[in-house]
């Protein structure tokens, strides 16, 4: 499934998990083209496929952005390069933080990126297997990707990941973010609903709060997301995002202090939020999953 945001971006909804509105992976086009984020193996054919249609040729592209490491947003990435290979494009590069390509060329660590995967997906997160370091072209803060027409800026997001990077396109007035700011589920009588994407063990409020302050001073009106889809308007709406994020933290306090159990705090957050996760995570087990890990990546901040 494919939806044109402008002449130089689209976006790919991969299919992830056998649903419709869970993953998107967006293509940016120059005379070359890049690929942000890979989604996981299974998807991969998907994406190709969706260049395909869109009469691009897999063998103009240039790079495979990668927001950061884990097995919904980088898993598919080994995949993804065997296939475009295939289609002859010998010169793809994984585009990166130097800490990702360490983490994903090293068999011991793709086994613990991926058993949080199966946790939430089972045999659905796919395979990662372990690319070669001549593939990797390391990203810094700052840097700029040049697409011949078209440029990426890179911008270090960290916050739900150490390492986490954003890309913006700044001739399109977009800005990729992966998982910095949030899960895009739902609708408020207009308003989108932003749920913090705060999993253990690396999550750190108070960096994720300024990253989200910091995005929303970048002079863009249309933010993509991993999970899912387009926020136009963007700065207003990440504003809420933000209280939203605080308002979470602020439940995982009571937890923390003892003054309400995981229980009690699980449930109120599932009535207030239940019906906006429900629009990404509509199986019953994996939307409590994943909730139980949001919570659990609050109340693990606040022991530090």
């Amino acid at each position: 499934m494919i939806e044109q945001i402008n002449e130089n971006v689209y976006m790919i909804d991969t299919l992830a998990s056998n649903q419709p509105g869970y993953t998107s992976v967006f293509v940016i086009k120059g005379r070359r083209l890049a690929i942000l984020d890979s989604g996981v193996s299974l998807t991969a054919l998907n994406i190709v496929e969706d260049l395909e249609r869109l009469d691009l040729n897999p063998k103009d592209v240039a790079f495979i952005c990668l927001s950061h490491a884990h097995y919904d947003h980088a898993g598919g990435t080994h995949e993804l390069l065997g296939l475009l290979r295939e289609r002859g494009n010998d010169q793809v590069k994984v585009a990166c933080t130097q800490k990702h390509s360490l983490y994903l060329s090293q068999e011991d660590k793709l086994k613990k990126i991926l058993a949080s995967g199966l946790v939430f997906e089972g045999e659905l997160a796919g395979v990662m297997e372990p690319i070669s370091e001549q593939d990797f072209y390391i990203l810094e803060d700052g840097d700029t990707i040049d697409l011949d027409t078209v440029t990426i800026r890179v911008i270090n997001t960290p916050g739900h990941e150490r390492n986490h990077m954003a890309f913006e396109v700044p001739e399109s007035d977009f800005l990729f973010v992966g998982d910095a700011c949030g899960f895009l589920c739902g609708e408020n009588n207009g308003n989108p609903i932003i749920c913090p994407t705060s999993f253990p063990p690396e999550y750190r409020h108070n960096i994720y709060i300024s990253t989200m302050e910091k995005i929303s001073a970048i002079p863009v009106s249309k933010i993509g997301f991993a999970h899912f889809g387009i926020l136009k308007e963007a700065a207003g709406h990440l504003k809420n995002a933000i209280k939203t994020a605080n308002h979470f933290y602020s439940m995982a306090k009571q937890i923390s202090t003892g003054t309400q159990s995981l229980e009690e705090i699980t449930v109120k957050l599932m009535n207030e939020y239940g019906r906006a996760l429900n629009s990404l995570f509509p199986d019953h087990t994996k939307r409590n999953l994943v909730l139980g890990a949001m919570i659990q990546g609050l109340v693990f901040d606040l022991s530090r």
